[in-house]
């Protein structure tokens, strides 16, 4: 294996592991917010005695769970596809549409992770907090897009690369 796709092999690995514990973070995210709503409902019927700010917690959760797995439905090929023209092309027309999608999709991907990043950034330095009977913190939801815009642009990256190589080492 010569030098360079030794490299593009380890960034491969490491971004299909990184997809990997990022999709797992959204699986967990998602069984605390489920375990966040079921025990508030049980304390406010049972002993009527809700989880202060339960609702606002699971708000700010709910961006790790959306977000999170896209990168890793993107490695996977289970993103949204429009097949019906792309099906119907020569192999190497469909190569190049592909990569135009990958390139168009870094491009997105970086510009909405500047602003998302600004966004968290601003929300972070000033404390931004919601409103809610306890205090909690506003930047922490929104933390998770410029992170998972990250990740996909990553794996824009390297969907892009293997395009061009259709040998995938895994």
């Amino acid at each position: 294996m010569n030098d360079s796709r030794l490299k593009t092999f380890k960034f491969s690995r490491a971004v299909y592991v990184i997809n990997r514990i990022f999709l797992y973070i959204s699986i967990g995210t998602l069984a605390g917010a489920g375990s966040i709503i079921s025990i508030d409902v049980l304390l406010r019927f049972v002993f009527k005695a809700p989880i202060p700010a339960a609702a606002e917690l699971t708000i700010l959760l709910i961006p790790y769970v959306a977000i999170f797995p896209f990168a890793y439905t993107l490695a996977h090929g289970q993103h949204v596809r429009v097949t019906l023209l792309t099906g119907r092309l020569s192999l190497k027309l469909r190569t190049i549409t592909e990569a135009i999608a990958y390139i168009a999709g870094l491009i997105f991907f970086i510009i909405l992770f500047w602003f998302s990043w600004l966004a968290f950034w601003e929300s972070f330095m000033i404390d931004e907090i919601m409103p809610a009977v306890i205090r909690v913190p506003w930047w922490v939801g929104k933390f998770a897009m410029p992170v998972g815009i990250l990740l996909i642009a990553a794996q824009c990256i390297l969907s892009f690369i293997e395009t061009f190589n259709p040998k995938k080492e895994k």
